[in-house]
């Protein structure tokens, strides 16, 4: 003999067929969406990181958290600009000299950028 509540609690096949598939689609949406507010914390979490290895003068470290940053956001002027400058204090002035480019071309436009182009 089973309790009457019991019946009660069971689910509906027609539900269950229904609702599992939408809440596989739900939650693979949730999953695999691209979050840019993300990219833009992750953006500033590196650059934050690279510019305290530069205070300690570890340069390849800071070089390498600035690369990090511009992959999440490149239209950022001043992760283009700790890029460029890292190029170019490590002696990369070719890849300095293409990185101030993208930072002229994002309309930085100063003096100091244009002396590091020529």
């Amino acid at each position: 003999m089973q309790p009457l509540f019991l019946n009660c609690l069971k689910p509906d096949p027609m539900i269950r067929k229904t609702l599992l598939p939408f809440l596989m689609v739900f939650s693979s949406q949730l999953l695999f969406s691209q979050n840019p507010v993300g990219n833009i914390d992750s953006a500033t979490y590196f650059l934050q990181k690279g510019m305290d290895e530069k205070k300690t003068g570890r340069r390849m470290e800071s070089l390498r958290n600035f690369e990090k940053a511009f992959k999440y956001d490149n239209t950022n002027k001043v992760i283009v600009n700790e890029l460029a400058a890292s190029y170019f204090d490590l002696r990369k002035f070719s890849h300095a000299k293409d990185t101030y480019k993208k930072l002229v071309d994002l309309g930085d436009g100063s003096a100091s950028t244009y002396k590091k182009l020529m």
